[in-house]
């Protein structure tokens, strides 16, 4: 990348970084501002963002929404259809729920999973796309646009280079790349907790690349492993058996989404999926045996053989 411009931040919870061919750093500046507004406004821990104003408002009144966000709760419906309720923005109650138990290492009660799994459910995200307003049906539900939101960014980020003239770029936001234009590789973190290596990588070309794990934010108690990816069908840490899902593609505001739901659902239920829409999956079981997608096998290079298996 001789000659390219970069830009590093924090935003959305993660280390972003922009790259470009670019002869000044202008454009990477603009790019940087949107990403820093959609963090102040998709938040949940800032009390003035559009999704704070909108959980306090639930049940009563309509919210006006800025078009990005709106688009995206769009998206996040979607994504919660295609999953059948394995990924929902209304999670809200039971993420924040067992971000304090992961916090203070005590596993939250029976009853109080069952009644935050209760306000689950994004056919009560209501939109009125002619007036920009949102509202949730039912009081005490909340929106965490935390699965989606670094997805439907990089996306966003893509589009705003490509309309500046910019063709080839690399756009990363933690877990979520999109390489723009030309080929590069893309590494996959290492899925055991505690560690920061890279398990193996691949080269994509003009792509986007996703990947999720459970490996992020976790707790153990005796010989199990409470993390941070919730089953909104259950209210509890999934137990598919899967550690860690890559999805590669586009756009990436779908594999966002779509990774952490195969994380709940499994393999087998990601692979139809991803025939479909023509992407490449690489699946990690909790015992580090490796799965991956036909397009992917010859392209997968795994750094740590000796600790994985692949398939």
């Amino acid at each position: 990348m001789e000659g390219w411009h970069s830009i590093t931040f924090n935003a959305l919870g993660t280390v972003c970084r922009f790259a470009a061919p670019v002869w000044d750093d202008v454009l990477l500046r603009t790019v940087r501002q949107w990403v820093r507004e959609r963090d102040d406004d998709w938040s949940v821990f800032k009390e003035d963002s559009e999704v704070s104003r909108l959980n306090r408002a639930a049940g009563r009144t309509w919210t006006p929404l800025k078009p990005d966000t709106m688009a995206l709760l769009r998206e996040a419906k979607d994504c919660a259809a295609m999953t059948g309720g394995a990924f929902a923005v209304t999670s809200g109650p039971l993420t924040a729920l067992w971000r304090q138990a992961l916090a203070s290492g005590i596993p939250p009660a029976e009853a109080a999973v069952r009644a935050a799994l209760d306000l689950v459910d994004d056919a009560d995200v209501l939109l009125r796309p002619e007036t920009g307003e949102v509202m949730l049906r039912r009081p005490g539900q909340q929106i965490d646009l935390g699965g989606i939101a670094k997805g439907f960014a990089a996306d966003r980020v893509r589009d705003i280079l490509l309309e500046g003239g910019v063709t080839e770029a690399l756009i990363d936001l933690g877990g979520t790349v999109w390489i723009l234009g030309g080929s590069a590789p893309v590494g996959i973190r290492h899925p055991q907790p505690g560690t920061d290596r890279i398990m193996g990588r691949f080269t994509v070309h003009d792509g986007a690349v996703v990947t999720s794990g459970t490996y992020e934010r976790y707790v153990r108690r005796g010989d199990r492993l409470y993390h941070h990816v919730i089953d909104c069908r259950t209210g509890n840490p999934a137990q598919s058996g899967l550690c860690s899902v890559t999805l590669a593609g586009a756009p990436a505001v779908r594999l966002d989404a779509l990774a952490t739901a195969f994380l709940v659902t499994g393999a087998a239920a990601a692979l139809p999926v991803l025939q479909r829409q023509g992407w490449e999956g690489v699946f990690v079981t909790d015992g580090y045996d490796v799965l991956a997608t036909p397009g992917l096998k010859d392209n997968l290079q795994l750094l740590g053989k000796d600790d994985f298996h692949a398939t």
